[in-house]
């Protein structure tokens, strides 16, 4: 886990980036802990390509239940100067709107899809 090992500083939170599946019971003492800390929006990736970081249909369906929103993030193949195109844009953002609709994210307004470039 890419996040700091002590969490006991968490007061004020409400929104953290989680780079890791949090679908089953495993996860639920962490999800807990930050229910308790304020945190009702988990940041979660979506891409292209197939990673553990990427947010599952299942996963997503998971934490609604739990009572969590979820900010998804598309990042992905963006570290070179010729991942920037409007071709590689148009892409990516096709990519994103396909990737939404298999996660079941709902369609319209409220619904957002942030992207990013990973370094």
């Amino acid at each position: 886990m890419s996040y700091r090992d002590d969490f006991s500083n968490a007061a004020g939170w409400s929104v953290v980036d989680i780079s890791i599946r949090l679908n089953n019971n495993a996860g639920r003492g962490f999800l807990s802990f930050l229910k308790q800390s304020g945190v009702d929006t988990l940041i979660r990736y979506c891409a292209s390509s197939a990673r553990p970081k990427m947010i599952t249909a299942e996963e997503a369906k998971f934490l609604s239940k739990e009572g969590f929103g979820i900010l998804p993030v598309f990042q992905d193949s963006s570290r070179d100067i010729s991942n920037f195109s409007r071709q590689a844009g148009t892409a990516n953002a096709k990519s994103a709107m396909d990737f939404a609709k298999r996660v079941g994210q709902p369609k319209g307004r409220g619904s957002t899809i942030l992207f990013a470039v990973g370094c």
